[in-house]
């Protein structure tokens, strides 16, 4: 997903795409856009912090979680239907 330190998620193509840097080394700075557009995929996410990812898989769906650290807060989450492919859903609190 590059060589970008931060977390990032776009959506576009019917795919997700995400970039997770986020694992120990110095932070790249992320611009001020909520929304940007890279290549025609739309930010949904971004965050220059340390962070790891969680997934959880249940029949045909994968939730993921991006998690900052140390504060183990919330940084982004989302679901992958595969029997709705390219459909944005929302996580369950």
């Amino acid at each position: 997903s590059g060589h970008n330190h931060v977390y990032e998620r776009f959506v576009g193509d019917g795919s997700q795409f995400v970039v997770t840097g986020g694992g120990g080394a110095l932070l790249d700075g992320i611009d001020d856009q909520p929304e940007a557009e890279n290549g025609g995929h739309v930010r949904r996410a971004a965050a220059s912090v340390h962070h790891y990812l969680t997934a959880h898989a249940a029949g045909s769906r994968l939730r993921v979680e991006a998690i900052a650290v140390p504060d183990a807060t919330r940084i982004d989450c989302f679901v992958i239907d595969a029997d709705a492919p390219g459909v944005e859903l929302e996580c369950d609190p």
